[in-house]
């Protein structure tokens, strides 16, 4: 704007010998991010190539705790690919996960949950800003990659081996599942693990979001409420007749979804599986 009228002002010439230089520098700074981007993914990536051949402390200590330290958006942009490529090479594909793996992943899950945009609060409206911290949550909840026949879990569609990485998923889900975001990725895994995923955990992890009696406001008008009654209603198909303590939490879980508005949740209440099924009495 200031270039163009400049010019008709009579600074013709010199506003076109800086137009380019301008275009010049911004092109530079952009080549310069690039290359930022690509050397921060590719010590993530490094750093977790390193990761089976020392034990976990030495890990931690030496590569992993000057990142950790590092202010959110630093830190997540290098926590990012190193937590991937972790997952992938030592959850995913390898033939038995190490409880060195689970510990790093550990100091990368507190330090994800510090970042601001997880951090519950009546300030914070459940936005999720840049895309490592999306991508953190994902791998941490093992739904990173789907549909990769040659890996040894999770990814390949099997997830008998769930239980050694519930501890991980189930501080997200605790800390974090009130974010809409967490939430969906959260009902994402309990759909691909389907049977694997223990009801009653379930049940649990969803009571847990509940704060002054009602489920987050951020899942109204989202997918999720949806998404976990149909997960309420696999569990109870699956295990028909359910057990009177499992089918009370479940009915719990319902009747939080009804005071969110979903219709579907209303329904499932009066079916065979709840039928007689009566909630305690508030103390």
């Amino acid at each position: 704007w200031f270039a163009r009228h400049l010019c008709s002002a009579g600074c013709g010439r010199a506003c076109a010998e800086r137009g380019p230089a301008r275009t010049e520098r911004r092109q530079d700074r952009e080549r310069s991010d690039g290359y930022l981007y690509e050397w921060e993914d590719q010590l993530g990536r490094m750093v977790a190539s390193v990761a089976p051949h020392l034990p976990a402390d030495e890990i931690l200590q030496r590569l992993l705790r000057p990142i950790l330290a590092q202010p959110d958006e630093i830190a997540m942009r290098l926590l990012a690919p190193f937590t991937l490529s972790l997952v992938c090479g030592d959850v995913f594909d390898t033939p038995e996960i190490r409880d060195d793996t689970l510990h790093l992943l550990q100091a990368v899950l507190e330090r994800t949950l510090e970042n601001d945009d997880l951090r519950r609060s009546p300030y914070n409206d459940g936005r999720m800003g840049g895309f490592d911290l999306p991508e953190l949550v994902k791998s941490l909840l093992f739904v990173v990659v789907e549909h990769a026949p040659s890996a040894a879990r999770f990814a390949n569609g099997r997830w008998d081996d769930l239980g050694q990485v519930m501890p991980l998923v189930d501080r997200v889900v605790r800390a974090a599942g009130w974010h809409p975001y967490v939430a969906r990725q959260f009902v994402t895994l309990c759909e691909r693990s389907g049977a694997a995923y223990p009801a009653d955990t379930f049940a649990d992890q969803v009571l847990t979001q509940i704060v002054d009696g009602r489920l987050p406001a951020g899942w109204k008008g989202s997918l999720v409420p949806a998404a976990i009654s149909a997960l309420v209603q696999a569990h109870a198909d699956r295990q028909h007749p359910l057990p009177a303590a499992l089918a009370r939490e479940l009915l719990q879980v319902l009747d939080a979804l009804v005071d969110l508005g979903d219709r579907r949740s209303a329904a499932l209440q009066q079916s065979e599986s709840f039928r007689g099924v009566r909630l305690a009495a508030p103390a």
